[in-house]
């Protein structure tokens, strides 16, 4: 019975996604949070450090007029991809929309005024067959532009 158990348990833990781990950077301050990712649900953990190597870029995707897209077909909101790999079978992108934010009166009295306080908002995306399967946001930031991001499995 132990050892059924124990059979059981094992699979169920190898049936479950591996670990990708993404590296982002902002450049104006050089701060770096690394978050862990589940390949299948892509759960997203906060992590202290990444393991893992940085997985080989592709080139597959791009950007047109503010949309993530293969071979023209729009995918999600998106201004610039920071990083984009295949893993088991999926290919996962970290890319940053920026949209003006009107939370809280400051916010929204900048808005008004035409000084809209503009966000970076980075995600993780799971692609599959050409088909977006999950996005999931990974941190957003005020007036922060620049980033960099890798992922490491």
């Amino acid at each position: 019975m132990k050892t059924s158990l124990i059979i059981l348990f094992a699979l169920a833990i190898s049936a479950h996604g591996q670990d990708l781990f993404v590296r982002l950077k902002e450049q104006a301050t050089g701060a770096v949070f690394v978050y862990s990712v589940n390949s299948d649900s892509v759960r997203v953990t906060s992590e202290l450090r990444p393991q893992g190597r940085v997985l080989p870029l592709i080139a597959k995707y791009t950007i047109l007029n503010r949309l993530l897209t293969v071979r023209g077909v729009a995918l999600t909101k998106a201004d610039e991809i920071l990083f984009q790999a295949a893993a088991g079978g999926s290919d996962f992108i970290v890319l940053r929309e920026e949209f003006n934010s009107t939370l809280g009166p400051l916010n929204l009295a900048l808005y008004l005024g035409a000084h809209p306080v503009q966000v970076s908002k980075i995600a993780i995306v799971k692609i599959s067959a050409g088909r977006l399967i999950i996005r999931r946001n990974l941190i957003q930031k005020e007036g922060s532009y620049h980033w960099s991001a890798e992922i490491l499995k």
